[in-house]
């Protein structure tokens, strides 16, 4: 149906290009996660997707057009969610700042069953290209070392089997969304159980980069240049951080 096929078309250029048109806060949203436990910050992204695919399918019919701002959010706060669980995991871990804009592009490839950055591909990459680095503290340069090693992005894009694996899953799991919201009574549901089911699976990749990640950054980071700036204000608990 070509309806379909158009449809497959605009949500992979839509998520490959929603991923690198990201433009994080990592500072603001290291600050804020750290207020939170793990499963609480979880919890507070799967509920703000729920909400949002059960919305986009109020309305059988209409809900295609629902489907792209959904698209929007739910990309945005997967990654949110993502970089959070990194910032709790160094917490946890007795360390300061580690998050990079990189580390997005390694958690996506992880998501979607590549192994370009697997703990395997790290241990062969380890020690290539340290010595640039040498200067850095190794917690900010990691993620950078590991997708340049890989090849994965193209200008700040997923390009290659990596960019293809992850449109094709992405895909593949949102057409669900786009035939099961046209469904009376049913269909914000699926959507929203769909979207559930997104973050659930994101996280789960975000929290495997960033133990492989802390296992080679060498003990707990107490140097200012990988701390977080002084002065960010406090997110009130239960709110969603800025929009990335």
């Amino acid at each position: 149906m070509q309806w379909l096929d158009d449809l497959k078309e605009k949500l992979s250029e839509a998520v490959l290009n929603g991923f690198a048109t990201l433009t994080p806060d990592l500072h603001r949203i290291d600050a804020h996660a750290r207020t939170y436990s793990a499963d609480g910050w979880q919890a507070l992204h799967t509920a703000a997707v729920g909400a949002s695919g059960a919305c986009s399918a109020v309305i059988p019919g209409l809900h295609l057009l629902g489907l792209v701002a959904d698209t929007a959010f739910l990309v945005n706060r997967m990654a949110v969610c993502s970089y959070g669980i990194g910032a709790i995991a160094a917490k946890a871990n007795g360390h300061g700042y580690i998050l990079e804009n990189e580390d997005m592009a390694a958690i996506l490839a992880r998501w979607s069953g590549d192994d370009s950055v697997s703990d395997a591909a790290i241990a062969k990459m380890s020690g290539v290209g340290a010595a640039m680095f040498a200067a850095q503290p190794l917690g900010n340069v990691f993620a950078k070392m590991a997708v340049k090693h890989a090849g994965m992005l193209v200008g700040n894009k997923l390009g290659g089997k990596v960019g293809a694996k992850v449109s094709a899953k992405f895909v593949g799991k949102y057409l669900g969304k786009a035939i099961g919201g046209a469904a009376p009574f049913i269909g914000p549901g699926i959507c929203a159980s769909i979207n559930i089911w997104f973050i659930t699976q994101m996280c789960t990749a975000a929290a495997g980069w960033y133990a492989t990640k802390l296992k080679y950054i060498p003990g707990p980071d107490s140097g200012g240049t990988n701390l977080p700036p002084v002065g960010i204000p406090p997110v009130p608990p239960g709110r969603l951080p800025a929009a990335v």
